[in-house]
């Protein structure tokens, strides 16, 4: 992890990835500041996104956050990871992304809640946090297959993910076990090329959506850096 981290700052910082910390923050910001919003309360997913067809809370859920401590937390966790995709991704290919993980298993989310615990509610980046450990180590197993715990037991390198989504659960017992289990699935999909259909728009179309940005993209500060499809 410190590693990443070292990557991070040593380079360019990618452009959404900054770009989406901030944002974050500054939601956190304005729900503590402006209570009466109740950003929090209208963005967390529970079985409301389909009882009440609120289904903006399915692309929403992942940017609202408990407390500084959540927040915080789920930062640490996410930037270096994400940092790492979209430079190998690109940066509009990477908003897709983030979309696309959030909403499908949010919609499972959603279901499963609305059938077995109607009044259950989720928020956080901790999904997106899941899914991309989910696919850098499914990847990471086309290369180390397994990893040593000592010199007879060994695990299946993508299922490492595993042990954080236990360990999480126990440090953390208010944490969503079945919110972090999906997106954990949703990032093996995603390695595996199993959700392709939903993530990956044809490339002209990303470079259409670049050309329509490229004004807003020029005026990104040129210590961050925007990864084109080309």
């Amino acid at each position: 992890m410190m590693e990443a981290y070292k990557g991070y700052f040593t380079m360019f910082p990618p452009a959404l990835t900054s770009g989406l910390t901030v944002f974050l923050v500054a939601v956190f910001l304005i729900d503590i500041s402006f209570p009466q919003l109740k950003l929090f309360d209208s963005w967390t997913l529970g079985s409301q996104a389909l009882s009440s067809f609120e289904l903006n809370r399915l692309s929403f859920y992942p940017m609202a956050h408990l407390g500084w401590f959540h927040l915080i937390f789920n930062l640490f966790a996410l930037v270096p990871l994400l940092a790492r995709y979209e430079r190998t991704h690109g940066t509009v290919y990477t908003g897709v992304v983030l979309n696309t993980v959030a909403v499908f298993p949010g919609l499972i989310y959603a279901a499963i809640s609305w059938l077995l615990f109607p009044s259950n509610k989720v928020a956080g980046a901790s999904g997106w946090v899941f899914t991309l450990l989910g696919y850098f180590t499914y990847k990471e197993s086309y290369r180390v297959p397994a990893i040593f715990i000592s010199e007879t037991t060994s695990v299946a390198t993508w299922l490492t993910p595993v042990m954080t989504l236990f360990v999480t659960s126990v440090i953390m017992p208010s944490s969503s076990f079945l919110g972090h289990l999906l997106g954990l699935l949703a990032g093996w999909a995603l390695a595996m090329g199993r959700i392709d259909m939903m993530v990956e728009p044809p490339s002209n179309i990303i470079i259409k959506i670049e050309s329509f940005l490229d004004k807003p993209i020029g005026l990104i500060p040129k210590h961050f850096q925007f990864y084109r499809e080309i």
